[in-house]
């Protein structure tokens, strides 16, 4: 599939994060697993030749995450969390702690609360794996929902490229911002008034003060040299914008998952933790302050961090005590001892930056998922299992489908909902992008969907794992809920905050909700987590932090 995102929303096939309320109802209904049943045993009833079924399931035990696994991964998680928090660590460790999350301090110690940002506005910068987006955030009366009249956003999005990716980064950042600023109307704010800014860097970082941050890691296909280790990231783009004269004066450096929990938390009190579903798979939650060993506390007047010990800045659920902690999940077993981890995973983490790191985001991002599927798909047209009647030109397809990348997770989307008899929609996005003399069977479209639904199910059965795990870890510190139960079941539940566009693959959401709620009911907690999508969620949490920085 040469044919990207763009392309398919022309043509009529809108990409994931475009899809929001427009799933197949008979879908739904359905549901990931009863739909990959169905599509088996409607393989089978082609009487595929000789080894596709043996094939295929084998493909399916290799990919399946049941729930002694996911207990498993439960357990290291708490390990290796606890192990971050202890100590700072990560990638370039040599102590032999390999296996210990990032666990990066945010410096955010305080829940949001209307009164702190209502009439007030800036920039919020969000600099994700695809795109720069830069908005202007005004805030206005907050009701305690999350309605759009509650806040105003002038946004531009700006579609990253190759050369700031590899190079020139920051240099084009500043450009945007500055194109951004003569451009876009700044309402009340005077255009020689230096504006206040929360800049969400989406890219492991680990920081020392809410405006200070080294970058740890790039990921996600960045690779600008001698920055990893060595660069503070706000200090670079302050630079530059310095450079061009620009008014805007970063007060607050977010990664995207706190980004999101702060909103989260701001239009629902009582989140606890946020995940990402994008381009890469992060998640970050409240820990409590006195549970954070490595924490060594600033100065209160140093300006070193957001909030402090007055409980008027809390916006319910949690006293300011509590610290947003960016986990950097995508990392979790490196060393690859419990998760699902196949050849396949083995191929795409070989040659895929950064090389042999980053195993769980490999499995579940949205960058990730329409490889997985691809090179299953190599594998079997390689076995003449896929595309296998007399005529096709196998040394053809084995070209065609050897583009990295190719096989976009949009495609997912529309392949996974398609549950006409003929699966029309599938052939409109396959057939046209084979070679002329290729034919397409109806066998065939089955096998492409059958490994679509393998593919999204191991992602939520693994993203499930990994919340619940970390629901469970912070459980154990301190109860999320009331130790008596209220009669009142909002009382019994926990938000947990969510963003990106894979969380839209259709059955994604529901499969994630009912997989968690039962490893937590599994571990006897008394509580239910309840997932809300935040929409512009990492905006408005930058914008969020930049306010209430600038109010300390």
């Amino acid at each position: 599939m040469t044919q990207n995102a763009e392309h398919f929303k022309e043509s009529g096939y809108e990409p994931v994060e475009q899809n929001v309320g427009k799933k197949n109802k008979k879908f739904e209904k359905l549901g990931l697993k009863k739909s990959m049943r169905n599509v088996f045993s409607k393989i089978a009833e082609h009487r595929p030749r000789r080894g596709l079924l043996e094939k295929i399931e084998e493909i399916r035990q290799g990919l399946q995450v049941d729930l002694d696994m996911q207990q498993r991964i439960i357990k290291k998680l708490h390990i290796s969390m606890q192990r971050g928090l202890e100590e700072n660590t990560g990638r370039n460790c040599d102590d032999g702690r390999e296996d210990a999350l990032s666990m990066f301090l945010s410096y955010v110690t305080s829940r949001p609360h209307a009164k702190t940002v209502v009439g007030k506005e800036c920039l919020s910068m969000d600099l994700g794996g695809t795109y720069l987006r830069i908005s202007h955030v005004k805030f206005n009366a907050h009701d305690g929902g999350q309605f759009k009249d509650e806040y105003e956003i002038k946004q531009e999005k700006y579609k990253i490229t190759d050369e700031a990716k590899t190079a020139t980064l920051f240099e084009w950042v500043a450009e945007q911002v500055e194109e951004f600023m003569e451009t876009k109307a700044i309402g009340q704010i005077e255009k020689d008034v230096c504006i206040p800014c929360g800049f969400t860097f989406s890219f492991p970082t680990d920081q020392t003060a809410i405006d200070k941050g080294i970058l740890r890691l790039w990921c996600k296909g960045f690779a600008v040299p001698d920055i990893e280790g060595k660069r503070d990231v706000v200090e670079l783009t302050q630079s530059e914008m310095d450079k061009r004269g620009v008014k805007v004066k970063i007060v607050a450096l977010l990664n995207d998952t706190v980004a999101t929990m702060v909103a989260s938390t701001y239009f629902h009190s009582r989140t606890a933790m946020c995940t990402i579903f994008g381009t890469g798979n992060n998640a970050s939650y409240w820990e409590k302050i006195k549970d954070i060993p490595k924490y060594t506390p600033p100065d209160k007047n140093s300006g070193a961090r957001v909030g402090g010990n007055d409980s008027s800045n809390s916006s319910g659920g949690a006293s300011d005590d509590e610290m947003a902690i960016n986990i950097e999940w995508g990392a979790f077993d490196n060393l690859r001892e419990v998760l699902p981890y196949t050849n396949y995973d083995n191929d795409i983490n070989r040659r895929s930056p950064p090389i042999g790191l980053q195993v769980l985001e490999k499995m579940v991002a949205g960058l990730y998922l329409g490889e997985v599927v691809r090179v299953i798909l190599v594998d079997l047209i390689d076995h003449k299992l896929l595309f296998s009647h007399q005529g096709n030109d196998f040394m053809s397809l084995r070209r065609f489908f050897r583009e990295e990348y190719s096989f976009d997770t949009a495609l997912i989307s529309v392949i996974v909902a398609d549950d006409s008899e003929d699966l029309e929609d599938v052939a409109d996005i396959i057939a046209p992008e084979l070679p002329d003399h290729v034919n397409i069977t109806q066998l065939d479209l089955l096998i492409i969907k059958y490994i679509c639904l393998l593919t999204s199910i191991r992602s939520a059965s693994l993203s499930a794992a990994m919340v619940a795990g970390v629901l469970l870890f912070r459980n154990k510190h301190e109860s999320l809920v009331p130790t008596v139960l209220s009669d009142d079941p909002n009382q019994n539940i926990v938000v947990v905050g969510v963003e990106g566009s894979a969380y839209d693959l259709p059955g994604f959401s529901q499969f994630l909700s009912a997989s968690t709620n039962s490893l937590l009911s599994y571990n006897n907690v008394k509580f239910k987590a309840v997932f809300e999508f935040v929409q512009n969620a990492s905006i408005l949490g930058s914008a969020i932090v930049a306010l209430m920085t600038s109010s300390a």
